[in-house]
């Protein structure tokens, strides 16, 4: 097998593994907290003057597109988190 065969059957099991993860795992904390930061941001209030967060500024800005607040917008939102992950490792 070769390096190249090696290195995208090593990326597929991550991403395999990640999937797993984002489907399959409990909610955590913090995914509550960066959606209810998403929807303040949709009510137009500002992060750090009308509410408290205490994560990223811009993270509730980009997921606030993304989010409608149901299961789906969770699984969404686990998504982008596992392409953020997927391109820290890349990195």
């Amino acid at each position: 097998m070769s390096y190249t065969q090696k290195f995208f059957l090593l990326v597929g099991l991550h991403v395999g593994l990640l999937l797993v993860f984002v489907f399959f795992r409990f909610i955590d904390a913090d995914e509550g907290l960066y959606l209810s930061a998403a929807r303040e941001v949709l009510f137009g209030r500002l992060p750090y003057i009308d509410f408290m967060y205490v994560q990223t500024p811009y993270y509730p800005y980009f997921i606030a597109p993304f989010s409608d607040f149901g299961w789906t917008s969770l699984f969404l939102i686990r998504l982008l988190a596992m392409l953020r992950v997927m391109n820290t490792i890349r990195d």
